[in-house]
């Protein structure tokens, strides 16, 4: 972890994680779809030249250099070997841009990097984060720089009740 993002050189701000996300956004063609769209199911930039390999960067940096999961790359398992793109959902990287992001923007030791979602959403809902709070989407307007969550197939049922509200 680069000593910037390990030991932040600017206090964490929501300025600079949107900075850094737009940033990589711009990097991998500025593209956008909506889940479950057909577009998404064809587009795998994250495979392409010099782009699995920023995907590794986010396993890496996001993680910390910690677990089989930091090994991982856009298009490359824990051994270096190539995946299957339709394995790709078992290798989705969302979680690990979101923990590189933060790192990257210096959250330091207060976001629990992750290579899932749910580690930081439950440590939001449950109170154990200093810079993440859960709010219910029926009683709050998304600001600028805010995570958005929306479960994928087995979790699309879920609420924001059903969320963690005890530490553990």
């Amino acid at each position: 972890v680069p000593d910037f993002a390990a030991r932040p050189y600017v206090p964490f701000n929501r300025e600079d994680a949107v900075a850094i996300a737009l940033r990589e956004w711009r990097l991998f063609g500025s593209l956008s779809y909506l889940p479950n769209s057909p577009e998404l199911a064809v587009a795998k930039p994250e495979r392409a030249p010099g782009l699995w390999e920023r995907v590794g960067e986010y396993w890496w940096l996001g993680l910390g250099g910690q677990g089989r999961e930091a090994r991982w790359t856009g298009k490359h398992d824990e051994n270096g070997h190539v995946f299957p793109a339709m394995d790709d959902e078992r290798y989705a990287w969302s979680a690990a841009f979101i923990s590189y992001v933060m790192r990257v923007a210096g959250a330091g030791d207060r976001f629990p990097y992750a290579p899932n979602h749910a580690a930081y959403v439950n440590a939001a809902a449950a109170g154990r984060s200093s810079i993440l709070v859960a709010h219910a989407p029926q009683a709050y307007a998304p600001k600028l720089g805010d995570l958005l969550c929306l479960g994928r197939e087995w979790a699309a049922h879920l609420r924001f009740s059903d969320l963690p509200t005890n530490g553990y």
